[in-house]
This record gives structure tokens, sequence and C-alpha cells, in this order.
């Protein structure tokens, strides 16, 4: 025991010092304790200077966002931010990467997501662009920033891309959201897996309809599927029977309805009407975004995420309901945002200091290509330097109207 704990700790300083400390001359003492200071100066470690990090100090990681935290948009991005915030402190409790978050606020205008972005001097990268037209607008005028920028958002649409014979993708951009040419080749996959040889094609007239049907033609291996019979009509249309007789007299083994919702709701009626039984798939994005009650269509096929198709099986899908209570694709894509730079960032930091900051910007992106099939909370993603969407289609969900209740038909391994 280093002290009585019956006489008062003052008194036990008294008597040891009594007892254990000689009188000494005055000058005596000065010469002990200048010894004594030179002898702590001689074998004192030497600080670190300002340019040495600790090997245990913690490195710093500065992810930013530029979300519409006010605005149109609002509702979405507060709702991004607070999946943000979450998995940010995840990464600093359970594996103690510690994570710089910065949120600003772009009102939902595309033109301050840019001037922000410009000010982001030393983010290592950074999510952004909740909407398909915030992303393109950034695109355009961001297309070498300098750094990685995650999009919430497809950053380009079919019209644009399904009637280039070829696309390369902006050096620095990357999403986390499948655009439409993911979603037919799920679709395409899922008829081959079932045998399908021959498609009937439904869609729109102009751009939109030219493009989709040229990307879906493109997409069929020779010897394999074909299409044999199209049908295009105005968006505006309101009867599709001829149309839909013709069609169904073809006799394919499926139908392709690519439009949006009011001629996908005609067609189906239209195909319904003529005795159509065989299935019919569509484009998702009129369940997804236009809020099409598809399933009144029974048969109707389609292809959803894993968190809109409510595929909790899925682990990562499990731990973002778990961690935040989101059951929303929008806010699963700001989780797999995280996941992927998470992949990225353990990449980066296994040759690269975070604090020479373009030099870690360029290792990011780097990491980003070479990590691993990242299973995330909607999709599988699997950059490569030719495809910076990198979600696998067969990651995806295709589902079909079954008694009124979207069923899926195929859930993908939790590795998948």
């Amino acid at each position: 025991m280093l002290f009585d704990e019956g006489t008062p700790l003052a008194r036990q300083d008294i008597s040891v010092h009594n007892e254990q400390v000689p009188h000494l001359p005055l000058l005596k003492l000065c010469q002990l304790a200048i010894v004594a200071f030179v002898f702590l100066v001689a074998t004192a470690e030497t600080p670190p200077s300002p340019n040495e990090s600790s090997v245990d100090e913690p490195v710093s990681l500065h992810v930013a966002a530029v979300l519409p935290l006010t605005g149109r948009y609002s509702q979405l991005g507060q709702a991004q931010a607070r999946v943000l915030d979450a998995y940010v402190r995840r990464l600093d409790t359970i594996y103690n990467i510690p994570v710089e978050l910065s949120i600003h606020d772009d009102g939902s205008d595309a033109t301050q997501t840019i001037s922000l972005i410009d000010e982001l001097d030393s983010a290592h990268a950074v999510i952004c662009c909740n909407h398909e037209s915030v992303a393109r607008d950034v695109l355009r005028a961001q297309s070498d920033a300098g750094i990685v920028v995650m999009t919430l958002a497809p950053f380009e649409d079919i019209g644009q891309l399904g009637l280039l014979p070829a696309w390369t993708f902006p050096y620095w951009f990357f999403t986390v959201v499948p655009d439409e040419r993911v979603l037919l080749r799920a679709m395409l996959l899922d008829m081959s897996d079932r045998g399908v040889q021959t498609i009937g094609f439904m869609g729109l007239a102009g751009d939109f309809g030219e493009a989709a049907v040229t990307a879906f033609e493109r997409m069929l291996a020779p010897g394999s599927m074909r299409v044999i019979v199209t049908e295009r009509y105005p968006p505006d249309i309101r009867i599709l029977t001829p149309e839909a007789l013709w069609v169904a007299t073809r006799q394919p083994s499926v139908v392709m309805v690519w439009g949006l919702a009011v001629d996908t709701r005609v067609a189906l009626d239209a195909l319904e009407r003529r005795g159509f039984e065989r299935a019919v798939y569509v484009n998702p994005n009129v369940y997804t975004q236009s809020g099409l009650a598809i399933t009144s269509f029974e048969g109707v096929r389609t292809v959803l995420d894993n968190v809109t198709a409510e595929n909790w099986r899925r682990p990562a899908a499990l731990q973002l309901r778990l961690t935040t209570g989101e059951r929303k694709a929008t806010s699963a894509h700001t989780w797999d945002a995280m996941m992927v730079l998470e992949e990225a960032f353990r990449s980066a930091l296994a040759g690269g200091n975070p604090a020479e900051v373009n030099d870690f910007r360029q290792r990011v992106r780097e990491g980003l290509i070479s990590m691993p099939p990242v299973a995330a909370a909607t999709a599988t993603f699997d950059y490569t330097e030719d495809d910076h969407v990198g979600i696998i289609p067969r990651s995806l969900v295709i589902v079909e109207v079954q008694d009124g209740v979207l069923t899926p038909l195929t859930l993908p391994a939790s590795s998948q």
C-alpha cells in the first residue's frame, strides 16, 4: 500500500519528506537540480516535426457531400445527410477509421453544386447530385474535376447513351445508381436464362424510343434472342389496340414495353385486352419514379434494386435498415456510396498519405477501379476503366406481379 489510509494525505507527505530528505546546503541543491535538468534534456525524445506523423496518430480522411438541404429536393437531401452521418459514425466506432464529413447545402441548385465542388480543396472524395438533371449539369461543368465525384443519380440517360456507338465514361465521375442500359441488360439476362428466343418491342416514338430499341438490340448476342416485331407510338397515345393486336399475332416469347408511365399503362391494358398471356417486361422507372401501379397487371415483370425489392436477406441492405431505419433506395444509394468509397480508401491508405491531397485523390480513384466486387445494399459494384456505373446486372432483382403483389423471381446471393 502506497499510503496509510488512516492518515491524512498531506500529513503523510510531510512525514515522508521529513524522514528521507536530509538538510543540504543551498548551493548543493542548485547543482543537483542543474544536473537533473541536463539529464532530462539529453534523454528526452525529439518531438516529431510538423510534417511527420506518428505511427499511432489516426489518419484523417475527408468526404464532402454536396446535397440539397433546402429547396426543391430538401427532403431527399436531408435523409441522405442522416445516412451519411450514421455511416461515418459507424466507421469511427467499429473500425477506428476517422473520417471528416462535411455536408454542404446547394439549395437544390446545380449552379451552387458546381461552385461548392470547386471550393473543396481538402476533400478526398465528393458525394453529390441526387437528381439526374443536377448530375448531368455537374458532369458537363466538372468533367475534369480532379477528385472522385460519386453521384446519387445517373449522370447520363439512355437518350444520350443509346444512340452512341461507344461511350467513354468521364474520368473522375462514378455513380451508384443504375442507368437504363444496366436495367435493360438485367432483364435481357433474365429472358436468356428463361430460354426466350423472340421478343416484341413496344416503345415511344422519337429519340427516347429510338435510343432504347437501339441499345436493346445492341445487347442481343448474335444467334441468341432477336426482336421480331417493333411498334412505336407518340407519348400522348390513348388507344393502342391495333398495335397490341399486331404484336400479339406475331406471338413473340415475351414483349418489352419501354416508355413512360401513361403510355406504358395504355400498352399493358391493350396487350391484356388482346389476350396476350406471355410475360411482359416494363421499364422499371415507371414504377420506381413515376409510381405507376403495375401491380394491377398480372404477370408483368421488371427489375428492381435489392432495397426497393425489400430483399432484407442481403446483409448490407439489412444493415442499412437496422442502422438508419431507412427503407428507400434514395437513402440506400447514399449508404452504397460510402461502402464503395470505404473500400477505395483502404486501398489508397496502403501506399498513400491523405495529407498529400492530390496524390491521394488519384489513389482513391485507382482504388475504386481495382477493388474487388462490393456487395452493397442496392446492388453489387465492380467498377472498371470502361464502366463507372459498375453494377453487376445479376445482382439486381427480377420481380413479377403475382396476385397483385410484386414478387421476386430471382434473389441474388449476398455475395453477388
